[in-house]
C-alpha cells in the first residue's frame, strides 16, 4: 500500500514535468511562468514521495520506543501483582484484627475499599495491556 502510493505520486510528479517540457515548446507568450508552475508542482509531487517513502521508518522508530515502555511496563507487572496478594491478604486478615481489637470497623471498611480500588486499577490496567497487544498486531502497513 505505501510504496504503491509512493508510485502514483512519483507519476503525477513525472507527467507535471512532461506537461511543462511540452509547453516549453509551444511558443505562447506567458509559457515561462506556465512551466515554471508546472515543474515546481511536478518537483513538489516528487517531493512528497519521498516523504510518503520516509514515512514508514519514522513509524517503526516510534512503534519500537512504545514496547520498550510496554516491555518495561510488563517487567514490573509481577511486583504489582505481588502487593495487590499482599493486600488482599491484609484485608482478609482484617476481620481477626477486628475480632482482637486491634482495629476498628471502620479502619477494616477503608482497606476493603482501598483494596477494591487496587483491583479496579489492576484489571484496567490488564485490559489496557491486552488492547495494546491487539492493536499492535492487528495494525501494520506493508514495507516499502
Amino acid at each position: 500500500m505505501c510504496s504503491a502510493l509512493r508510485k502514483e505520486y512519483q507519476k503525477i510528479g513525472k507527467a507535471f514535468q512532461n506537461l511543462s517540457s511540452v509547453f516549453n515548446t509551444s511558443g505562447y507568450t506567458g509559457e515561462a511562468t506556465l512551466t515554471d508552475a508546472l515543474t515546481a508542482a511536478g518537483k513538489t509531487y516528487e517531493e512528497i514521495s519521498q516523504i510518503v517513502a520516509e514515512q514508514p521508518r519514522k513509524d517503526l522508530h516510534f512503534l519500537m520506543e512504545t514496547n520498550n515502555e510496554y516491555k518495561g511496563l510488563l517487567g514490573c507487572f509481577p511486583d504489582t501483582i505481588g502487593v495487590h496478594k499482599a493486600a488482599i491478604e491484609k484485608v482478609r486478615e482484617g476481620d481477626k484484627m477486628v475480632a482482637a481489637g486491634k482495629i476498628t470497623t471502620q479502619d477494616k471498611v477503608t482497606m476493603a475499599k482501598r483494596t477494591s480500588i487496587m483491583c479496579y486499577s489492576l484489571q484496567g490496567n490488564t485490559r489496557t495491556h491486552i488492547y495494546i497487544y491487539i492493536y499492535t498486531h492487528t495494525h501494520t502497513c506493508s514495507p516499502v
